[in-house]
Parts: structure tokens; sequence; C-alpha cells
């Protein structure tokens, strides 16, 4: 399954991307910040770009972690 994970460098996000990545998934991660967890990520600078993001491509699963 293909994962966008919203809010990726932080606690919760970064552990769910460890855990689906490790579970054989595709996770995507977005943040503010560089995010060294997962294998694809995506920076973004405000809150427009995320919705960008997920309109970007077709996702099975969108998890958002923003706190």
């Amino acid at each position: 399954m293909k994962f966008l994970v919203l809010g990726a460098s932080g606690f919760l996000g970064s552990y769910v991307g460890y855990g689906l990545e490790a579970a054989g998934h595709e996770a995507i991660g977005v943040a503010r910040r560089p995010v060294p967890h997962y294998s694809q990520a995506r920076m973004v600078a405000s809150l427009g770009e995320v919705q960008k993001e997920i309109l970007s491509d077709s996702w099975d699963v969108v998890i958002n972690c923003i706190a």
C-alpha cells in the first residue's frame, strides 16, 4: 500500500513511517524540516503546500500526524 504521512518529522509521524516501511509498505513523509526516518520525504513551507502534496498522487491512505 502507498501511504502519505503528514507531520513525519514529529514523534508519532517518525514512528508511523518506520513501522510502515518495516512492514513493507511505501511511506512518503511530509514535513517542514528534513525527515531522516523515511526513504522518501517531501518538505513543505506552508499549509497550502500540504494540500498540494495530498492531491499530487493517488494515495491508498493519508495519515495526519500534524500536531
